[in-house]
């Protein structure tokens, strides 16, 4: 039975976008994407009756208003609170259903502030954005925690992975759990501690297919989660 996978949008100049590549990398992985548009909180059980699970795709920053900082750091750029409110409720929605859900740099930030956690707006001395680099290719290492979703999935202690995030996660929230760390010790990657699939990676999984293919098992994994 084919798997429909929604994924979420962002907004741009009352566009809704999505790379190619997450759609991509569905259909690699035996599923078939739904893009998510923004809609109402009570139109949530709705949109995502039809679907076998959720991508929370990677964007712009979140605003400070969710993180409950009392202000707006000056690097934070493309914020779109419209955004930020549709996908902390399904965020919350996925969670309290049982939906399988994949959270991507963006999407993973997501998860943690859905579930009580907190970011920094900013990490000082960033080393986390690749800059000039292309996106397919990898920027620093990432070490997994062993028994791990993610251990289970790549079998692997250490991975290189690209990097385009200067907001970062320092509380997991509730029930969450960090799942791997960057070198430096940032959150690389979260798991709840007893959904059956609600993981989130830092990194951009769907831009290292072709050169990383290890990271393929990822959504392999995801689609094929009941």
């Amino acid at each position: 039975m084919v798997k429909l996978i929604g994924i979420t949008t962002s907004i741009e100049n009352h566009f809704f976008k999505l790379n190619r590549l997450y759609c991509d990398a569905v259909v690699k992985a035996g599923g078939v994407p739904v893009l998510l548009p923004p809609v109402a909180e009570s139109e949530i059980a709705a949109l995502l009756a039809p679907l076998d699970g959720v991508i929370l795709s990677g964007g712009g920053d979140i605003h400070f208003d969710f993180l409950h900082e009392p202000c707006m750091h000056p690097l934070t750029g493309s914020v779109y609170p419209e955004r930020d409110t549709f996908e902390l409720a399904i965020c919350r929605y996925t969670l309290s259903h049982n939906i399988k859900t994949l959270g991507i740099c963006r999407g993973m930030q997501i998860m943690a502030v859905g579930c009580g956690g907190a970011l920094i707006q900013h990490i000082e001395k960033n080393n986390h954005v690749q800059g000039e680099l292309a996106r397919d290719t990898t920027f620093h290492s990432v070490y997994i925690r062993r028994d791990t979703t993610l251990m289970d999935i790549y079998g692997l202690e250490t991975m290189s992975v690209n990097s385009f995030h200067h907001q970062a996660v320092v509380d997991a929230g509730q029930n969450m759990h960090a799942a791997a760390y960057a070198y430096d010790e940032t959150i690389a990657a979260l798991e709840h501690k007893t959904h059956k699939f609600f993981v989130g990676v830092q990194w951009h999984p769907e831009c290292l297919l072709d050169t990383n293919p290890q990271h393929v098992q990822l959504f392999h994994s995801f689609v094929a989660q009941p």
